[in-house]
């Protein structure tokens, strides 16, 4: 009979239990998104490219790169038929980090804003596809400035900020040498 009566001392309270685990809630919530930059709540906005030709080498999750400097990465691959010309065409998801760009004036350029990738198209960025090791063959998303390229549109969809591509070194060389006149060369020779 004296255990009956000398069991536990006090009862826990529900209310104490309750505040320690939401504080502990709160508490990882708070690290968690000290770790992570607070990047969760910055959207990643994404970008439409349409490569022409073979798109081998390229994976989900290559990098994007802007400049030289990795901005994004590729989210989706896709295989599709321009209806004008008739010709298969790679449709090529971008999505683009939160990464803001300086300018040497203290202006702020938002690469994920569609409106900003329009005006850079319009002083001559162009996408094109780029080998990032020769052992293994993978390619990455090159970003950069060829003002000299015309900008050629093959997306339909207003909603979708596309970037116009341009063909790789060895398209054109390859493009270059199937249009070269090779009977009339060698009789000249």
């Amino acid at each position: 009979s004296r255990y009956q009566g000398g069991g536990m001392s006090r009862q826990a309270n529900p209310t104490l239990i309750g505040a320690f685990v939401l504080g502990a809630i709160v508490l990882g919530t708070t690290i968690i998104l000290l770790l992570s930059g607070g990047q969760w709540f910055q959207a990643r906005r994404q970008h439409i490219l349409y490569f022409e030709g073979a798109a081998q080498g390229l994976q989900g999750g290559a990098p994007v790169v802007f400049l030289g400097v990795k901005v994004g990465r590729v989210k989706r691959i896709q295989l599709g038929l321009d209806a004008d010309s008739r010709r298969f065409m790679v449709p090529v998801t971008i999505e683009i980090e939160p990464n803001v760009v300086q300018s040497r004036r203290g202006e702020q350029v938002d690469l994920r804003d569609h409106k900003t990738i329009h005006q850079l198209v319009g002083r001559g960025l162009r996408g094109r596809l780029k080998m990032q090791s020769l052992l293994t063959g993978q390619l990455y998303v090159d970003l950069d400035f060829y003002p000299d390229k015309p900008a050629h549109y093959i997306g339909l969809d207003p909603k979708m900020s596309e970037i116009p591509t341009i063909p790789t070194t060895v398209e054109e060389l390859t493009s270059k040498l199937e249009r070269f006149p090779m009977d009339t060369f060698l009789a000249d020779l």
